[in-house]
Order: structure tokens, then sequence, then C-alpha cells
């Protein structure tokens, strides 16, 4: 089954909103929820360039930092995730 982008919005939304706060969080935890929100917004925009503007890409692709950075930096944080258990 294939999900829209903006169908995967509305689902990260939902789960942001949904997380029940019993206790505040240790503040290494709340440190990295938080810049990964504000990461997720920022490549959220980007894919939304790159959706709107197709040419912008190659340009992306040149510039320091470029596309390839951004890309490297998501795939080293999924290679994260193995410690977190």
């Amino acid at each position: 089954m294939k999900i829209t982008k903006r169908q995967l919005k509305q689902i990260i939304k939902e789960e942001f909103e949904d997380y029940p706060r019993e206790q505040p969080g240790h503040p290494a935890v709340v440190k990295a929820n938080d810049a990964l929100h504000e990461a997720y917004l920022a490549v959220d925009e980007l894919s939304d360039i790159i959706e709107q503007q197709p040419d912008s890409v190659s340009d992306m692709a040149h510039a320091d930092p470029s596309l390839a950075d951004v890309k490297s930096k998501i795939e080293s944080l999924g290679r994260l995730l193995q410690y977190l258990g």
C-alpha cells in the first residue's frame, strides 16, 4: 500500500499530538526529540521545494552543504536507531 506525502505528514503530526506526556523526559531525550522534530520540519520543507521545483535539485547537488550531505546525515541517523533498542 502506498501513501501520499500528505498522508504521511498527517500520520506523523497525529503521532506527535497524541503522545502522552506523563512525566518530564530525560533532558537528553527531550533535547534529541526537539532537534529531530526541527530536522523533520526542515527536511519536509526541502522535499516540498524539490517536489515543486525539480530543476533546483541540480543546484542543490553542487552546493555546500549539498543534498548528498543531507541524505548522508539522514542515513547516519537511521544507523543510530539500533542503539535506541
